[in-house]
């Protein structure tokens, strides 16, 4: 998703620079996108390798993008590092929870950490933007090490858009439903069986789900909309004090029917995992 991003900000004209771990990957990516997207006059794709768990690296990755983009201050940070190790709660490793909360919600703030203040001091009316999960919304069996993360970020992004809305700059936050993308046919390796059961069915193509989130991002909206509807108004249900988007009055008037479909996708979820619990408890009687 963050590949498809960088795509569309090049062919609207952006000086674009992608960050990642591997620089033979990212190599590869700036070749691909500039042999597949003909950017405007101005535009450029530029990387730079940076391990965003590590603070001090994303510090150094931030300043150098600026320097390789003729110092022009960055406008829009596009957060999109992460990934899902789905298991059994009961049988996932601490270091599984550890490693997915350190990349997924600190390798997030480590980069939000560093660009706010330059877009501060450079007084850029910018906009940063969180690619959290549809998890953040409903977590269920087999994602304890995941959602949590996810619903941090959503913290993050909440209390930040509140703090630095003075300082002329936006935050948005994306709420990708199941995406057809390298991360997520890894993610299926190790996804419980009733995990499958309880996910809705259908899997987006990243172009369907980055379109709907450039779409937003353009109009301003704080809730990026993905290209599943009923999620969409399932999100709307808890903006809390966040801005709701332009189908605020029809959400509003939903919210009950919004409350009975939640109800019930949890009644489907618990006989989903109920038999597991069941199961699970015989296999640990007989081992004591």
């Amino acid at each position: 998703m963050g590949r498809m991003l960088a795509e569309s900000f090049y062919s609207h004209g952006a000086k674009v620079t992608i960050m990642a771990r591997t620089q033979a990957k990212l190599d590869k990516a700036v070749n691909e996108i500039e042999s597949k997207v003909r950017g405007p006059e101005g535009a450029s794709i530029k990387s730079v390798a940076v391990d965003v768990t590590d603070a001090a690296q994303v510090d150094v990755a931030m300043h150098k993008a600026v320097e390789m983009q003729d110092g022009e201050a960055i406008f829009c940070l596009v957060v999109a590092a992460g990934r899902a190790i789905p298991g059994y709660f009961l049988d996932q490793d601490i270091a599984d929870f550890r490693a997915t909360m350190e990349l997924n919600y600190f390798g997030a703030l480590n980069c939000a950490k560093t660009v706010v203040p330059l877009m501060a001091e450079s007084q850029t009316k910018g906009q940063i933007l969180f690619i959290s999960s549809a998890a953040a919304g409903a977590s269920f069996l087999g994602y304890t090490s995941y959602a949590p993360t996810k619903f941090a970020l959503r913290g993050l992004a909440d209390g930040l858009r509140n703090e630095i809305k003075g300082l002329g700059i936006s935050v948005h936050i994306a709420y990708p439903p199941d995406t057809d993308t390298p991360g997520f046919e890894e993610e299926n390796k190790s996804k419980p069986k009733e995990t499958l059961q309880i996910s809705p069915p259908e899997v987006h193509s990243a172009k369907s789900v980055t379109d709907a989130m450039m779409d937003g991002l353009l109009r301003g909206e704080y809730h990026l909309p993905s290209p599943d509807p009923v999620q969409n108004l399932l999100v709307s249900t808890t903006v809390n004090i966040t801005p709701r988007g332009r189908w605020a009055p029809l959400e509003i008037l939903l919210s009950p029917i919004l409350g009975v479909a939640m109800l019930i996708f949890k009644v489907h979820a618990d006989s989903c995992s109920v038999p597991y619990g069941k199961a699970k408890a015989k296999e640990l009687a007989k081992i004591q």
